[in-house]
């Protein structure tokens, strides 16, 4: 009798979480939905004098009617749809776009029998749900072998992203002129779902050198997260490009960092630098800063910066290693680095990384005067802005995100803040 009452108050226990979870999850929808009802309201009411207003009126348009459609709210999608003002032709295929984004696959095949995008959509949705006979059927409505084998090759990714190598090796097999980048591609997607074998025995199939040494860093990466690090190490010397060198070294560097493994990280950080100093290509510079950074010596990441040759990037890899300080914990050394940081978009980056930490530590007034912060540099940035949005209200923090979109200036940055708030609604802290 007593085992019984315990079992039934586990059940019982169980099932009030369950509700919990269900309403918690109800009441974010209710509010996602609220939240893109007004950046609908704010979008139509807009006046676009230029061209730049028209495309991010339209832009707005366009990412609304998705993420309606996406909520299961299809006509007002359409009705959404209606005021982008497209020719008869194109606002057909988006129609059908919204038909997939909203789970009716059969229906957009129907309204584009012959649309490439939509079959390639409809195709990968059939082999993420195991169907591979229904991918297979969209596959030979196509009349040219070279579209056929496009089709394939995104059925074959896509069943990779769901880890279903057996079918992903059938589909890859139909290819008929399978190319060296679509080779490529297929063996980065087996080595990132844990197929590192069948990742192996892709790249042997690779003629070009360059696309194998393209590929071979992130096969390095998989065989170091699945605890193989004398094999990934012998993966990255194997690159005979130093232009992927150093990327398979510093890759391999910063899963040991995530391990724990420190001292092999400080190796393949030494390897890194050493390939990347006989490397032509200055972009792999990032990834040795970003190891140096996983690895604690910040000094040499801020070195390997300067040597990055795009003045694009440059401040756009200070904020990254901003933000491998927070994630170990060096809130101090973090802010000393972000001083360091003069352009824009960067800043607002480093500012809202800022701000999602110390909302993790439960310093939410701090958070907010980064948040604050941030806004001011944006300047009225409104993809900026949109972004700002976004991690505010995904750190939980919503209500506070609405307070500042209602009183920016101008209608086109609340809609596109609003769109931020509402993907953050969805995408609570702690979700991928």
């Amino acid at each position: 009798m007593a085992r019984l009452l315990i079992i039934s108050l586990f059940i019982a226990w169980g099932d009030g979480d369950q509700q919990k979870s269900e309403t918690d999850r109800n009441a974010r929808q209710i509010h996602f939905n609220r939240l893109v009802d007004a950046a609908y309201s704010e979008a139509i009411s807009l006046k676009t004098s230029d061209s730049k207003s028209k495309f991010l009126r339209r832009t707005a348009l366009t990412q609304i009617a998705l993420l309606q459609a996406k909520s299961g709210q299809l006509k007002a999608a359409l009705r959404s749809a209606e005021l982008l003002d497209d020719p008869k032709e194109s606002l057909a295929a988006f129609n059908a776009h919204l038909h997939l984004a909203a789970g009716d696959v059969e229906k957009a095949v129907e309204m584009r029998p012959n649309d490439f995008a939509v079959l390639t959509a409809a195709a990968s949705h059939y082999a993420r749900q195991k169907k591979p006979d229904e991918a297979i059927r969209l596959v030979q409505r196509l009349k040219q072998a070279r579209a056929r084998d496009r089709l394939l090759l995104s059925i074959a990714e896509a069943q990779l992203s769901i880890g279903d190598h057996r079918a992903a090796s059938i589909t890859t097999g139909m290819i008929k002129d399978f190319e060296d980048e679509q080779k490529s591609r297929v063996a980065r997607r087996q080595a990132t779902s844990g197929d590192i074998s069948g990742a192996l025995k892709t790249v042997a199939l690779i003629n070009s050198q360059s696309w194998k040494d393209e590929t071979l860093p992130y096969i390095a990466e998989a065989q170091a997260k699945q605890g193989k690090l004398k094999a990934a190490e012998n993966t990255a010397s194997s690159i005979e490009s130093g232009y992927y060198r150093p990327l398979g070294f510093a890759l391999v560097a910063i899963v040991q960092v995530k391990s724990n493994n420190l001292s092999g990280a400080r190796r393949n950080v030494e390897r890194a630098v050493r390939s990347a100093r006989d490397s032509p290509r200055t972009q792999y510079w990032r990834n040795v800063a970003l190891a140096q950074a996983a690895v604690g010596d910040v000094t040499g990441a801020l070195k390997s910066v300067q040597q990055i040759d795009n003045a694009v990037v440059r401040p756009r890899c200070v904020a990254e290693i901003v933000e491998v300080q927070l994630g170990r914990g060096q809130m101090t050394a973090a802010l000393k680095t972000a001083a360091l940081i003069t352009e824009t978009e960067a800043m607002v980056r480093v500012l809202i990384s800022i701000a999602a930490y110390q909302f993790s530590k439960g310093e939410a007034s701090k958070a907010r005067e980064r948040i604050q912060q941030a806004i001011k540099s944006a300047d009225g940035d409104v993809m900026l802005l949109q972004t700002i949005a976004y991690q505010q209200s995904k750190a939980g923090d919503s209500q506070k995100v609405e307070e500042w979109i209602k009183i920016r200036p101008r209608a086109i940055e609340r809609v596109w803040a609003l769109l931020g708030a509402a993907r953050g609604i969805l995408k609570p802290r702690g979700a991928n």
